[in-house]
């Protein structure tokens, strides 16, 4: 689900391995690492989480990005919906 996510608002999912990689690292590790290897990693978990945690909290992309159309802004019925002004208000896309 969180791959998903940072495609709604396009971002790669090499983001989420970047965190679930980081958090390994410092699992098998443990107390062995000297103290001068687990700061910067815990400094680049703490990061790349805070960075994930901003991508979630931001609203998806309203146009196509290279992942396709966020379902945030897609009809059921196959057709595009567009925002027009607030938050929620949505009107069909012009027919060409």
């Amino acid at each position: 689900m969180s791959v998903r996510r940072l495609h709604d608002v396009g971002k790669s999912g090499y983001w989420y391995l970047a965190a679930v990689v980081a958090q390994l690292i410092k699992y098998f590790m443990g107390d062995n690492a000297s103290l001068a290897f687990r700061i910067p990693l815990s400094l680049v978990t703490i990061a790349v989480s805070f960075y994930l945690f901003c991508l979630f909290l931001k609203d998806s992309e309203k146009d196509s990005n290279g992942y396709g159309l966020s379902p945030k802004y897609i009809r059921h019925d196959g057709s595009d919906v567009t925002v027009v002004s607030g938050v929620g208000s949505m009107a069909e896309t012009p027919e060409a």
